[in-house]
């Protein structure tokens, strides 16, 4: 294509947010990814153990609560679990499972089954989501209302002079 007869635009530009869609999509997928690993390793090489709730921190979607319990050696430990069910109060058991390398590593065991999940069921489509519109701008450009409006000044006069050199049919 001669100078005169490439198509007007921004190419850096949709370069650019293609390229951020698709760099947020892969972060999403990582995202997921990492929070599954750590379950799975919990899970598989986890101490199960019963805690006892030493505090309650209420809020919106779910509560965090302060727990105390022994590890294998024999150690009280004192670690913070976040998203336990509504409803807890100081003074009761909870089913926790901590990693026995780095006890601050600790989840409600009742959470960590019934949400193992629930981080791919939203990240995967999210990611691919995102990585999806990513390519789709980078193959055919901004959409109309970020900024890839087909209506400008330069899109109708490329077109003018496209018509004006083709041969009248």
């Amino acid at each position: 294509m001669k100078k005169s007869q490439e198509v007007p635009g921004r190419p850096a530009i949709r370069r650019l947010v293609a390229a951020l869609f698709v760099l947020g999509g892969v972060a999403i997928w990582a995202s997921c990814a990492a929070t599954e690993i750590q379950a799975w390793q919990l899970d598989s090489h986890g101490v199960r153990t019963t805690a006892g709730i030493e505090q309650v921190q209420v809020l919106k979607n779910s509560d965090n609560a302060l727990v105390s319990f022994s590890d294998r050696s024999g150690i009280q430990q004192q670690e913070w679990v976040e998203a336990v069910p509504h409803g807890v109060a100081v003074g009761d058991r909870l089913s926790v499972v901590y990693d026995p390398g780095g006890p601050s590593t600790i989840q409600d065991l009742p959470v960590m089954e019934s949400s193992r999940w629930s981080a791919p069921e939203g990240q995967v489509p999210g990611g691919l989501i995102f990585a999806g519109f990513g390519l789709l701008v980078f193959r055919r450009g901004l959409p109309v209302g970020l900024g890839g409006s087909v209506q400008t000044r330069e899109w109708i006069s490329w077109r003018r002079r496209q018509a004006e050199l083709s041969p009248a049919q």
